[in-house]
């Protein structure tokens, strides 16, 4: 189960806007929001619907980008930790 962490930046006059919209997507939760920063943790069932999660997040009218902080995906099948 892929788990991430991302800063997303907004334009600062959009923030409460991204922060509405981001809020009604599925598999993602906000920990901090701080002027044109919105911190989200993403937990989805597999790599392909994380990928597509974040494609969700960055088509929201507001998000300038979003930087992805931590990632971790050892539990899916074909992951060799050495």
């Amino acid at each position: 189960m892929p788990i991430s962490s991302l800063v997303i930046r907004t334009d600062v006059n959009k923030t409460t806007q991204v922060v509405k919209n981001l809020e009604m997507l599925k598999d993602a939760e906000i920990l901090q929001v701080e002027r044109e920063n919105v911190v989200v943790i993403t937990e989805t069932e597999n790599q392909s619907r994380d990928k597509e999660l974040w494609s969700q997040m960055e088509s929201i009218p507001g998000v300038l980008k979003c930087d992805l902080i931590y990632h971790n995906f050892e539990d899916q099948e074909g992951f060799e930790n050495d």
